[in-house]
């Protein structure tokens, strides 16, 4: 994913001179795999038992040390007894998708079947599964996929990746479908002969590169094991959902797959608006807010923070213009 990044911010990469190595890149994959375990710290499943377990990488930023610096402001005090209520907001409202907080030990004293901790899943009555798997000796947070009609929010973001298709030149000698089954085992359908999903070109261009740095840099597949990590490149996990449909002047039930969004802990989300998957709502204060009351325009672009609603400053009147640098954000237009 990493990789992907890179290339998506400005690393190079050769698709077009197939008289060089196609898919040499100046990506720095040795790098990238350093900081990825710098950022992941160690297991920590590893500790003797669960008072212990805690990240020791990269961990979010938190309230209080923003607090330290704007002492004198008090906007950023905290209230000990809106916390108290915050808590019970979040085990209402987010918690289903969201899972436990991170690092707030009393939550987990009030609710500890529901600690992000607990290697249990606490839906026991819905799925059974865990809420952390070991993959080749590490453990990874199973974090929550809905289903995009579960949620109710516009699936653009989503349809780029799971029905937007792109035509592949012959040079490249890509097949994606082809390609991920052979090398990941990911058991996607055959293509008939239609040009190939976005999503599974960009996953096939990405792991050519990967393949490619290797080979360039002499590196032994004990080190690529270690680089790469246990997981696969194969597509997200997707779900079957009733569907209508119409076969031979007929209508029929039938299963049509789905793409599902991933609820990812929300540990420093305070300091990460816009909010939702495609940053539709400024602050957290708006979040809580009924969807017909949150603002319909505001402006990106800015570093000034409000503390009070805990996001973006927005305009006083929605017809108000952004000053000159910011890009207004029109919800109208999702």
């Amino acid at each position: 994913r990493n990789s992907g990044e890179a290339l998506g911010v400005g690393a190079k990469i050769n698709m077009t001179a197939p008289a060089r190595p196609l898919f040499a890149s100046s990506i720095h994959l040795s790098d990238i795999a350093r900081f990825e375990e710098l950022l992941r710290g160690a297991d920590p499943f590893s500790a003797a038992d669960a008072s212990g377990r805690k990240f020791t990488g990269l961990v979010a930023p938190r309230w209080k040390d923003a607090q330290e610096k704007f002492r004198s402001d008090p906007a950023w005090a905290i209230d000990e007894k809106l916390v108290e209520k915050g808590r019970d907001l979040y085990r209402a409202h987010c918690f289903e998708c969201h899972r436990g907080p991170v690092n707030d030990p009393a939550f987990d004293k009030r609710w500890p079947e529901d600690s992000f901790w607990k290697p249990e899943n606490p839906d026991r009555s819905a799925k059974n599964e865990k809420n952390w798997v070991d993959i080749g000796g590490r453990h990874y947070f199973n974090v929550v996929q809905m289903p995009i009609t579960a949620i109710g929010t516009d699936r653009q973001q989503s349809d780029v990746l799971t029905t937007r298709r792109v035509h592949l030149p012959e040079s490249l000698g890509l097949s994606p479908v082809d390609d991920l089954n052979k090398a990941w085992a990911c058991g996607l359908p055959a293509n008939k002969g239609a040009d190939p999903l976005f999503v599974l070109a960009l996953m096939d261009v990405v792991g050519k590169t990967i393949d490619q740095w290797i080979i360039a840099n002499g590196t032994s597949e004990e080190a690529k094991q270690q680089m790469w990590g246990p997981r696969k490149n194969c597509q997200n996990q997707r779900v079957y959902v009733g569907a209508r449909a119409n076969h031979n002047g007929k209508d029929e039930d039938v299963l049509a797959l789905e793409p599902q969004y991933r609820a990812r802990p929300l540990d420093g989300v305070w300091a990460t608006a816009p909010y939702l998957h495609n940053g539709s709502v400024p602050t957290l204060r708006d979040m809580l807010l009924p969807q017909k009351e949150r603002p319909t325009s505001f402006c990106v672009g800015s570093r000034e923070f409000d503390p009070v609603n805990v996001g973006l400053v927005t305009k006083t009147q929605a017809s108000d213009a952004c000053v000159a640098g910011l890009t207004d954000f029109n919800v109208s237009l999702l």
